[in-house]
């Protein structure tokens, strides 16, 4: 089987019609430049591997690793691709880690609707914890009329109600808060 490395005559092949897999087995062959420690690394036998590379040549339409003296070696194409590749698999596993959350460190203002029973009753416990746990976390309570009417508008105006009629664990829903803002600013900042 041999196809020519020019990307000339190469049409890209559908997004959906791609297994992702592969990209992984691409992946571990270019850093290992041996199929078999590749699929040691993944946990994949030798003939699964070869056939995840047959597989993907034939779906890339390019030869990827050429057998030589010093291992498997990349295509040009293969070259080419390798970057954008670890780049995408370092985004995508990178989005699925759990976000490590330290309370200590975070940083941020949260806007927390109140009605008056929250005002009087939740308020201070609230702080308070919130005070000890993540000292750098400012809340900003905000008074409304009626929880019940509460929804979280564009502008943002709170992040979320705190009242006699929300069935809330306070400080874990702000620590779940805290967890999220944090991680929509790591994504910001990626």
């Amino acid at each position: 089987m041999s196809w020519s490395s020019g990307r000339l005559n190469k049409k890209a092949p559908k997004l959906g019609a791609l297994d992702l897999n592969l990209l992984v087995v691409f992946d571990a062959i270019m850093r290992d430049r041996s199929v078999t420690r590749a699929g040691q690394r993944l946990g994949l036998s030798q003939p699964a591997m070869s056939h995840a590379l047959t597989r993907l040549r034939h779906m890339l339409k390019d030869e990827l690793f050429v057998r030589s003296p010093n291992g498997m070696m990349p295509t040009p194409w293969a070259e080419e691709l390798a970057t954008p590749i670890r780049i995408a698999l370092d985004g995508l596993e990178q989005s699925l880690e759990p976000v490590q959350f330290e309370p200590s460190k975070a940083t941020a203002t949260f806007r927390i609707a109140v009605d008056n029973y929250a005002a009087i009753v939740l308020v201070a416990p609230i702080a308070a914890h919130i005070a000890r746990i993540a000292p750098g976390v400012t809340l900003d309570f905000r008074p409304v009329n009626c929880i019940w009417r509460w929804v979280r508008p564009a502008s943002k105006a709170s992040d979320f109600p705190a009242g006699a009629c929300c069935k809330i664990n306070s400080s874990s829903c702000i620590a779940r808060a805290i967890r999220q803002r944090e991680h929509r600013n790591s994504r910001r900042r990626s």
